[in-house]
């Protein structure tokens, strides 16, 4: 049996957390790094994985080193990266390669679609885990959960909107993580991130302050105008579960996460502490952009966060509104 070689892009926690997954289950392991070479063994500080090796050895690259082609690429970059990383490894994949994802956001995976070759299709992963990257090759895992690979665009399906017909699935290397119809996973995910991101990234709390009074109040409201986008066009079509993104089971679903997480910052928070660029443009942005009515209070958490110089009237509006 040929064993499955994967190049992973992207060195951060969820890139090393796969990296170490990944060479569990006895794959060839690939990581290409951009600026700090994380050595070739990889160590997960870890109470949750009880069957996992606490040191896995791979194998680390960056671009000048790269000496084959893969068949597939799991990218686990920011939203805003997705594309240009794609691009940076573009002509060592194979022609009909499975280019995997692993990112927050919606949106630049239709910016990626053109730029593939013509027979790769593209995969979207959603995933809950909680990891933090202690150092350049040491994460830690600070919550367990779950993770969903679907087909997000095959060159053999009869239309975007449906990738999975004609698509046979059974060759690939996340086959037991893989679900019909991923946009309405990603649309779930969208919607818990689209609050506790920005909220918590704003007020400066932890994920479970959003919980907490005024937070709360404020998180209940953005949840109602989210519900509205949702069961409204041009999202409502994307939906295959029309309950599931009623007020009463969004709202449910950030207060889960919410409390899975309490203890956790947000990556939007540590972006906004370390004034590094965000990816509110593929999270709040993307609904805005999607929503034929302009939601208020999504629109103000999305000034609030590209605009520092008036972000502390913005804070004040939300609080306001509550």
């Amino acid at each position: 049996m040929t064993q499955h070689t994967c190049l992973i892009i992207g060195a951060g926690a969820i890139g090393l957390l796969w990296a170490t997954k990944l060479a569990n289950r006895n794959i060839n392991t690939h990581l290409l790094y951009r600026t700090s070479n994380p050595g070739n063994h990889i160590n997960l500080d870890s109470d949750l994985e009880e069957d996992f090796k606490p040191t896995s050895e791979i194998t680390t690259l960056n671009i000048e080193t790269i000496s084959q082609k893969y068949d597939n690429v799991l990218i686990c970059t920011k939203s805003f990266d997705m594309v240009s990383a794609y691009l940076s490894v573009k002509e060592f994949t194979k022609k009909s390669a499975n280019i995997w994802t692993l990112c927050n956001g919606m949106g630049m995976h239709d910016e990626l679609i053109p730029h593939l070759k013509k027979n790769q299709s593209l995969w979207s992963g959603v995933t809950s885990e909680g990891a933090y990257k202690l150092n350049k090759n040491t994460v830690k895992q600070t919550g367990m959960g779950d993770t969903f690979f679907g087909l997000y665009y095959s060159p053999t399906a009869e239309s975007h909107e449906n990738p999975e017909e004609n698509t046979q699935t059974t060759h690939s290397l996340f086959q037991d993580f893989l679900v019909p119809n991923i946009t309405q996973r990603m649309l779930e995910k969208l919607a818990v991130n689209c609050i506790i991101n920005p909220v918590s990234a704003l007020f400066e709390i932890r994920n479970g302050e959003v919980l907490e009074e005024p937070y709360k109040s404020l998180t209940e409201r953005c949840v109602h105008e989210l519900a509205e986008c949702y069961q409204a066009e041009p999202l409502q079509h994307m939906i295959s579960n029309p309950a599931n993104f009623s007020f009463f089971n969004l709202v449910n679903r950030v207060y889960t996460v919410a409390q899975l997480t309490r203890l956790n910052h947000s990556s939007m928070h540590e972006d906004l502490k370390f004034e590094r660029k965000t990816e509110i443009e593929n999270i709040c942005g993307y609904i805005i952009e999607h929503s034929k009515k302009t939601p208020p209070l999504i629109s103000l958490l999305n000034r609030a966060i590209c605009c520092p110089n008036e972000r502390e009237q913005h804070k004040k509006a939300l609080l306001e509104s509550c």
